[in-house]
Formats: C-alpha cells, sequence, structure tokens
C-alpha cells in the first residue's frame, strides 16, 4: 500500500477499501491538490505525488509541509537525498568502471579527456571533504 493510501486510511484489499478514512487527512490531502490559495498547492503530476509520498512518512517532513513549506523544501526534512547520493555514487562507479573498460578498445581519446578526468578528481575530493568534515561533526555547507 502507498504511503498516500495509508495516510488517507484507503486500503483496497478490504472488501469496504474506505471504511478507516482519515477525513482530516483527506481534508488536507483535497487542500494541497487544489486549493489555488495554499503556498504549498502541489500539482498533481507524477513527480510531484511520488514527492508527497515520501513526505508524509517523515514526521518531520509532513509538519514541514503543514506549516507552509513547499514540497520542494518539505522533502529535506526526509532521507530522499541521501538515498538518491548514495544511488548517484553507485551509478557514476559503473559509468567510470565502463569507461575504463572502453580505454582499450578506442580508436582515439577525445580531445578534452584531460580536462574531464581533472573534472572528476575536483569532485571526487569535493565528496570526500565534505565526507571527512561530517564525520568529524564539523561540515561547513560552504565547501
Amino acid at each position: 500500500m502507498s504511503n498516500i493510501a495509508e495516510f488517507l486510511g484507503v486500503n483496497l484489499e478490504k472488501d469496504n477499501p474506505v471504511e478507516n478514512v482519515e477525513y482530516e487527512n483527506l481534508f488536507e490531502w483535497t487542500n494541497w491538490l487544489f486549493n489555488k490559495n495554499l503556498p504549498n498547492k502541489i500539482i498533481g503530476d507524477s513527480e510531484n505525488l511520488n514527492t508527497l509520498n515520501k513526505v508524509i512518512v517523515s514526521p518531520m517532513a509532513l509538519h514541514a509541509f503543514k506549516l507552509g513549506e513547499s514540497l520542494f523544501n518539505a522533502i529535506e526534512f526526509t532521507d530522499e537525498f541521501d538515498i538518491q547520493f548514495e544511488n548517484a555514487m553507485k551509478n557514476a562507479i559503473n559509468q567510470l568502471k565502463k569507461a575504463d573498460g572502453l580505454t582499450t578498445k578506442t580508436k582515439r581519446l577525445y580531445p578534452n579527456l584531460l580536462d574531464d578526468l581533472v573534472e572528476i578528481n575536483r569532485i571526487v575530493r569535493k565528496i570526500k571533504t565534505v565526507k571527512d568534515e561530517l564525520e568529524a561533526g564539523r561540515f561547513d555547507e560552504e565547501l
């Protein structure tokens, strides 16, 4: 069951899926989608609904959203960025391994390869610095 369905008290596996509907939550949900006067109105596309699905299971994120924070700001109170970061790192490793395997098969290396390698190295050093700062409890957001 999705977080949104659970938030609304809807269970499609029951004979009466709405027997335990959460009316306060349904009221809020309806306002988020249709009340044009709310500062945190949601456009009902799949990306926003997926984001809302993640926000409503995080008490801190949901509280921020209910206080008027935008969906974009409220998602920052979840672990979504942690998950995205880990996935991005895994994807980067896979892509670099793929490039590594192709280096001996390519007939010529492209002209800006050295610039790209320097940029990759710069990014790796920056991520390592942030990691070290986080572990030491001294994270400075301006790194």
